[in-house]
């Protein structure tokens, strides 16, 4: 048996939470509660603001670009403020160069009003780029929002982090989250890491025995895994609750984006999902399996696809695992759900949604 490797971590995702009294909304349609930033198309910024300042105000806190040239020129000139911990959020939107055609899909302008308000109370340390980009016209076939090997966005709105505002950084992005997620609230709320009225569901004591794992590869995942059946390794061992594995796309090495879309904008929703709703003293095993669709789709080099145990047809792909101690062997329930809304995964984790 291999010994495991560097590409396994351990990750917990335990914030300054707080429990509070009254539960988030999880708006089946979002409340607006104040009226859109006006921006006229005279007021392009197509430049960042660059300041040590620190700022709190919604106004002093995001930027405006309209169309992807404006948008390419701002994160070309982004870099984080010196000796600031600034996050920046990018944020693609209904509406043309001349700042209109806004509301050409509703949810544009209901995700537009709940993600300027859960913004506005998100940690100072956050910067919001709203890009918007284009009007119906623009989006029937596909534009250079979509082609661009970077971002990706495939459809709008759309939300994610960019992590290239340093000097010889990758174009990575993260926590991408589209269309009808972003009217859950808790869900951008979690993005931003706000921390004024903090879930309930993410208590410190809630989620403090919860653990995510990330493998990296075929070996080891399958290292893990008979380490874990085989017994005899205290440091190694089977959950006290559910152990649920989450099998997704791997890496490109220009960018760090899963090759797969919808692994990218599943990995906030899912992660959010286990830490809100799974028992205490359970474990998601993340598992990026190949680097390329290529090798993917190449059965004679795509290890997963043979193994027989597994079955695995397509990523992303959940299983529910559970070990059979005495014959030293797992057996594998899956679960097939709408990995981008929290709300869809919620009986997966409570265990009260049935596999298939």
């Amino acid at each position: 048996m291999e010994p495991l490797s560097d590409a396994v971590e351990v990750r917990k995702e335990v914030q300054n939470l707080r429990v509070v009294t009254t539960p988030l909304s999880t708006p089946e349609t979002a409340v607006v509660t104040r009226d859109l930033p006006v921006t006229k198309a005279a007021d392009l910024i197509a430049s960042p603001v660059t300041t040590s300042k620190v700022t709190s105000s919604f106004e002093d806190r995001h930027d405006v670009v309209f169309g992807y040239d404006a948008a390419m020129k701002y994160l070309a000139n982004y870099t984080t403020p010196k000796g600031s911990d600034e996050k920046l959020f990018l944020f693609f939107t209904c509406g043309n160069e001349h700042g209109q055609h806004r509301n050409w899909r509703s949810v544009c302008v209901y995700a537009s009003q709940l993600v300027y308000k859960v913004f506005t109370t998100s940690p100072s340390r956050n910067r919001l780029l709203i890009i918007y980009t284009g009007s119906r016209q623009d989006w029937v076939t596909p534009n250079a929002f979509v082609t661009d090997g970077d971002l990706k966005v495939k459809m709008i709105p759309a939300i994610m982090q960019w992590h290239g505002g340093a000097p010889g950084e990758k174009r990575a992005t993260s926590g991408m989250i589209l269309e009808e997620s972003l009217l859950y609230e808790p869900l951008l709320r979690y993005l931003f890491k706000n921390e004024d009225v903090l879930d309930p569901l993410l208590a410190p004591e809630k989620i403090a025995s919860k653990e995510i794992v990330l493998l990296k590869g075929y070996k080891s995942y399958r290292s893990y895994m008979d380490t874990i059946a085989a017994g005899g390794n205290s440091s190694l061992t089977i959950p006290t609750g559910p152990m649920f594995l989450f099998f997704v796309a791997g890496r490109l090495e220009s960018n760090d984006r899963p090759w797969c879309p919808y692994c990218r904008f599943s990995e906030t929703s899912v992660e959010y999902a286990y830490y809100a709703f799974a028992p205490e003293g359970s474990r998601l095993v993340k598992v990026e399996t190949v680097n390329s669709y290529s090798i993917w789709k190449n059965r004679a080099k795509n290890e997963w696809r043979q193994d027989t145990s597994l079955m695995i047809r397509g990523v992303p792909w959940m299983y529910l695992a559970t070990l059979d101690t005495n014959a030293h062997t797992f057996s594998y329930a899956r679960y097939q759900a709408h990995f981008d809304h929290p709300d869809d995964l919620q009986g997966v984790f409570q265990g009260w949604k049935n596999p298939l």
